[in-house]
């Protein structure tokens, strides 16, 4: 675990219930019932008879239940390893003092309010806490380090604004969003990085060395690397279709 949840204690959701499972042992493995059913994009668990209700979306309709706990088909791992938050000040120069995992450099930083985001260098144990509100805008690779966000908000939290990336590409389409063009770069066997453009909701998708250093700043571009972190339970399906290389 990485200190995130996205499990939702003591609320029910009610409504767009596909199936239901009773005498499952916990939380957890009712999610992964979800996971395993393709239809499956929410849960509801309840503790007090161990029943397991997967519903196809999340309901609107919510009340507060104690034995109750709600999450999505899977939950975001929200950290890139190999990343870096190039040149962003550390608030302690030689890494937070007491803390030597990732699970406590993410909870640390959730804990500061002056964190806004954090890096944990593998090979020295040590955690920095970066305080800029703009320290996404520095994302660049590095294999020392994994980078992550001060709170766990979605499987898309790594995308940059109005950045983009040059470099050549594999494949150009449209999509309606940033978050659905990320989705079309980790379904390419190529994509390593992508760039979006609001303005004709161009979708770049992109591959070569030079990427990386190939970054600029233009109003309304949204570019971040394949993903942000793959989901815990599972790696997103790699979807294939006829017609594409």
């Amino acid at each position: 675990s990485t200190g995130y949840s996205c499990l939702e204690k003591g609320k029910e959701y009610v409504g767009f219930s596909l199936t239901e499972f009773t005498e499952v042992g916990d939380a957890g493995l009712c999610q992964q019932r979800c996971n395993q059913h393709p239809q499956c994009g929410f849960f509801t668990f309840y503790s007090n008879g161990n029943r397991c209700v997967l519903q196809s979306r999340k309901p609107s309709q919510e009340k507060n239940n104690a034995n109750a706990v709600s999450g999505p088909k899977r939950c975001p791992l929200c950290l890139v390893d190999s990343f870096d938050f190039r040149a962003e000040k550390n608030m302690h120069d030689n890494g937070v003092p007491g803390i030597n995992t990732v699970v406590e450099c993410q909870m640390g930083c959730a804990a500061e309010p002056k964190c806004k985001g954090f890096l944990f260098q593998h090979k020295t144990k040590q955690c920095h806490f970066k305080t800029s509100d703009n320290y996404l805008k520095s994302l660049h690779p590095d294999n020392q380090y994994v980078a992550g966000p001060k709170t766990c908000t979605g499987e898309h939290w790594c995308i940059m604004k109005d950045i983009g990336y040059e470099a050549m590409y594999t494949r150009r389409s449209q999509t309606n969003s940033a978050e659905e063009c990320q989705n079309k770069c980790l379904n390419d066997e190529q994509c390593e990085y992508f760039t979006w453009q609001v303005s004709n909701k161009h979708c770049w998708l992109k591959h070569g060395p030079t990427i990386a250093n190939s970054k600029y700043n233009r109003q309304g571009d949204h570019s971040a690397p394949k993903h942000c972190g793959l989901p815990t339970t599972c790696v997103k399906e790699r979807t294939k279709y006829a017609g594409e290389t």
